[in-house]
């Protein structure tokens, strides 16, 4: 074998170990996926709870304002 042939076989070998170990480098750790799964799950529970608080204040502030009608068409009533 030549020189440069044992250059060349030395060049592959050290290139396809480089390209393997950059390969398994690169790939998404699960626990990273499922981290990132679980905040976007997050976020979304977080949206939606917030509409529900929206809601329910909306509605808390429609019964106070009917409970206030409500009292003042019985004060009237007891002033017949």
């Amino acid at each position: 074998m030549s020189q440069s042939t044992k250059y060349l076989k030395t060049l592959f070998v050290v290139s396809f170990c480089a390209i393997t170990l950059l390969g398994c480098a690169s790939q998404p750790n699960t626990s990273d996926a499922k981290a990132t799964s679980a905040i976007v799950e997050a976020r979304k529970a977080s949206n939606e709870a917030s509409n529900a608080l929206k809601i329910a204040q909306k509605a808390q502030a429609t019964a106070e304002a009917n409970t206030a009608r409500i009292e003042r068409m019985f004060k009237q009533t007891m002033k017949k």
